[in-house]
């Protein structure tokens, strides 16, 4: 996809015909956002982000509509406006994509009681005025808890020129704001917050009414979606009349991410995601399908991973071989000394355990699906951790060792622990992942997508550890680092 210029949005307008999203027009008149297609100048499909939306629009049926949606980042919320594109959603997005409802009310200024909103907008709880946002105002945004408040706009000055604002005090401190979320020519999108301790006393409808006075006295109609019962009802109230409810799309990690953090979040013991869906929570978005599903443990917690695992009904397996494993029966088994990488495989697994002829508990397994379908698979290392560091050893021990403070490999995002990008990218470096016929497309295709988002701390340390793991040299990959590294 690439991004389109301000001098080319004239050429998206078509896609996005009958769109009447506040946001939407924001980005095509050129305020707010930035806008994707497939084309600057013959776009098939194209897309808009702002504030955390996402609209795609044009042909889904054009061989780039699939590569639009799997662009689009974690945490936004996508709109989608025909069925055509829903199925794609339904095709290219199955794991990541968690249904919402959002209620869509009619842009109509005749429905507003102006009597009735006046009266609102006066009945404040003894202790609290309203006032606009000025400019001693408009300086103090954004804070902790308005943080998306007054950030659209250069200044005050734009701010009352493309709507207005207006604040509950209590105490001469803000505790309630309403304000612009978007705007666009005559057009706002109206967002209001409450401080927790000062919920539930009417300040929010008498914020959003004079809001609304306001902007209906400039000529501007203040435009409000709804995203919960709660702000229907606010609306509703304040004149507002519903037109119609849809269907959105919050963009999150993988289902198999929150699955794999419900089941071990309160085992008692250290973990991380790793592997491509890592590199996935750290880039935002999905930069590959995924084949299997791996997490990292300590070498001290192994036992108790394992009796964890198998108290859970999930079968451990452990590699002895490339393609040969045992059945682990007993967490204690002397067999286990030394050997760091397992499988957790329930049955019905896209791995099909097949028992081998002649060897006593010996398996090796048989793929039933290209890719992972379910949370029932786990490829498990064992990692060492030693004084605060995440560490790797030398395969003969003799070699160059290599450490990452704990704080710096180990990642969060939504409170889910994950492997830090550049530790991923070291251990995909390896000979064997470089070379081997099913790992190294996706090596291939891991680096490129990872490297340019490294900041320059992970970036040297990567550099320094392929330095001391690889002197001679690391293969294709001596190119592909000298070019990101000239950038």
């Amino acid at each position: 996809m690439k991004m389109v210029s301000k001098d080319k949005l004239k050429n998206i307008v078509p896609l996005f015909d009958g769109w009447q999203e506040v946001v939407i027009l924001s980005c095509l008149q050129g305020h707010m956002g930035q806008a994707w297609a497939d084309d600057e100048d013959a776009p098939t499909v194209a897309k808009i982000e702002s504030m955390g939306f996402c609209y795609v629009a044009g042909d889904a049926n054009s061989p780039q509509a699939g590569e639009l949606l799997r662009q689009i980042p974690v945490d936004s919320e996508l709109q989608i406006n025909s069925e055509a594109w829903r199925k794609l959603v339904a095709e290219e997005l199955p794991s990541t994509v968690y249904p919402l409802t959002r209620f869509k009310f009619k842009k109509d200024a005749t429905l507003f009681d102006r009597e009735k909103l006046q009266l609102y907008a006066r009945s404040l709880p003894e202790g609290y005025v309203i006032a606009s946002i000025d400019e001693a105002m408009f300086r103090r945004f954004p804070t902790e808890v308005f943080d998306c408040h007054c950030v659209q706009f250069a200044s005050c000055a734009d701010l009352q020129q493309y709507g207005a604002g207006f604040v509950v005090l209590c105490e001469g401190e803000p505790v309630c704001v309403a304000s612009p979320y978007s705007y666009c020519d005559n057009f706002i999108d109206i967002q209001i917050d409450t401080e927790e301790g000062h919920q539930r006393k009417g300040l929010a409808t008498a914020c959003a009414a004079r809001l609304i006075l306001e902007c209906l006295n400039k000529g501007i109609f203040p435009s409000w979606d709804a995203d919960c019962d709660e702000s229907r009802y606010l609306a509703e109230k304040l004149g507002y009349q519903l037109e119609k409810e849809i269907v959105s799309y919050e963009i999150g990690l993988h289902k198999i991410i929150y699955q794999a953090n419900r089941l071990f979040e309160d085992s008692g013991f250290d973990y991380n995601i790793c592997g491509g869906f890592a590199l996935d929570m750290f880039v935002g978005r999905e930069i590959r399908k995924h084949g299997d599903f791996d997490l990292s443990f300590f070498r001290e917690d192994k036992r108790k991973v394992i009796q964890f695992l198998q108290d859970n009904e999930w079968p451990v397996y452990a590699r002895t071989e490339l393609r040969e494993f045992f059945l682990v029966t007993d967490p204690d088994d002397d067999r286990l000394n030394g050997l760091e990488n397992m499988w957790a495989v329930k049955p019905g697994s896209f791995a099909n355990m097949v028992p081998l002829d002649g060897k006593e508990n010996t398996y090796t397994y048989k793929i039933i699906e290209p890719r992972l379908q379910g949370f029932d698979f786990i490829e498990i290392s064992f990692d060492k951790r030693e004084n605060g560091y995440f560490v790797i050893d030398s395969e003969d021990g003799k070699g160059a060792r290599v450490e990452r403070a704990l704080d710096k490999a180990i990642l969060y995002k939504h409170g889910i622990p994950y492997m830090s990008p550049e530790l991923i990218l070291f251990l995909k470096s390896h000979p064997f992942n470089m070379e081997h016929e099913y790992l190294k497309p996706k090596t291939q295709n891991d680096f490129p997508a990872v490297l340019p988002m490294l900041s320059n701390e992970q970036r040297d340390w990567l550099m320094d550890a392929l330095d001391k793991a690889w002197p001679e040299g690391y293969g294709w990959l001596d190119g592909l680092l000298k070019v990101e590294g000239e950038n």
